[in-house]
């Protein structure tokens, strides 16, 4: 393969139409980076202006209410997923991210009286920098396991 096999395939790509939504900076950069920190929609600009002139420039408190409010899009967005995945549009929500609901959720099971943490060795990082963190501050034991893909968890200290 070479790189005109690339460019056509490009060419057929039903996606390749949206490229030009985003900002790209270099066009020579193959950015492949699967987080939360993609290209930036160029769309962004002018909605966070909006957001800033207007909204809260203008609106003041006053742009939190109405249909297209931030204050309840977690709930909103929720439900919509909620239908694609088959639950009630009242079981899901959409909040914070990842790592803010993992400390939430050990928070939650720390209270519960729970005394260890147990996460495996290839844990994303930041989710084990909150563990660590976590057991750190309330003089908890963090008990790393390996995650083998055939022989299933191992962890000596368990």
């Amino acid at each position: 393969m070479d790189r005109s096999f690339a460019r056509e395939l490009d060419l057929d790509d039903p996606l390749a139409k949206y490229r030009r939504r985003f900002v790209i900076g270099d066009p020579n950069i193959i950015y492949l980076d699967g987080n939360s920190l993609g290209r930036m929609p160029k769309t962004t600009r002018k909605r966070l202006h909006r957001v800033i002139d207007e909204e809260w420039g203008r609106g003041l408190i006053r742009s939190w209410g109405g249909k297209a409010s931030w204050i309840d899009l977690d709930q909103r967005i929720g439900a919509k997923l909620a239908r694609i995945a088959g639950a009630e549009e009242n079981e899901a929500i959409v909040c914070n991210s990842t790592t803010v609901n993992l400390y939430n959720l050990v928070g939650a099971a720390l209270a519960l009286g729970h005394t260890a943490i147990v996460t495996n060795k290839s844990n994303f990082p930041t989710d084990s920098y909150v563990l660590q963190g976590i057991a750190q501050e309330k003089g908890l034991t963090l008990i790393v396991f390996e995650n083998d893909p055939v022989q299933g968890p191992h962890c000596s200290k368990c």
